[in-house]
Order: structure tokens, then C-alpha cells, then sequence
């Protein structure tokens, strides 16, 4: 699963933030092989409201809290993210660092 925000935040660094952008008829490809099938979970109410207490409780900057709640409502067990700690919790979700082991 993936949130929309990091879709666009890719898309975002693609274009524009690398030495070789990706031209824009390549990024379509590329979105809709990788990322489409990914995109199962639509931004809801009850994910804003969850990262509100999420941005509360735990201190987490708004976007993180946001994947963090897409994360539950997916009901996804492991959320790969290098930004937080490594086997961190939030309720059912386990933080895992990709590359905590490299």
C-alpha cells in the first residue's frame, strides 16, 4: 500500500529535484506499473481525524501522521519508512527501516 502524498512526493523529486529528470510520458508509465496498484486506500475522515491524535500523542510532523493513519485503516502489519525508529509501534503498525540491516 501506498499513500497518495508519496506518489506525489516521488513525482515531485522524478521530475524535478534529480541530475536526469524522468520525462513525463516515462513517469505515466512508471506510475501506473508501480504505483497504481498500490493505491488501494483513499484519503478518509477517519485517517485525518487519526492523524490529528496521532500528530498529538506521538509528536509526529502532520505528513507523517497521515501515512502513519493510512498504514492502520489499511490495517497494514509493517509500515517501511527509514524516517521514523526502526520497530517502533503505533497500535498494530510496526515501524521497519528498509535499511536498518545495510
Amino acid at each position: 500500500m501506498i499513500r497518495y502524498q508519496v506518489v506525489q512526493e516521488f513525482c515531485n523529486v522524478i521530475t524535478r529535484k534529480i541530475l536526469t529528470p524522468l520525462p513525463p510520458l516515462e513517469l505515466e508509465a512508471y506510475l501506473f506499473k508501480v504505483f497504481r496498484p498500490l493505491l488501494a486506500i483513499e484519503s478518509s475522515m477517519w485517517q485525518f481525524r487519526q492523524a490529528l491524535g496521532l500528530q498529538r500523542d506521538d509528536l509526529l510532523p502532520w505528513y507523517d501522521a497521515l501515512i502513519v493513519a493510512t498504514a492502520q485503516e489499511a490495517e497494514c502489519g509493517i509500515l517501511y519508512r527509514e524516517d521514523f525508529q526502526h520497530g517502533r509501534r503505533f497500535g498494530g503498525v510496526l515501524v521497519q527501516n528498509p535499511f536498518a540491516d545495510v
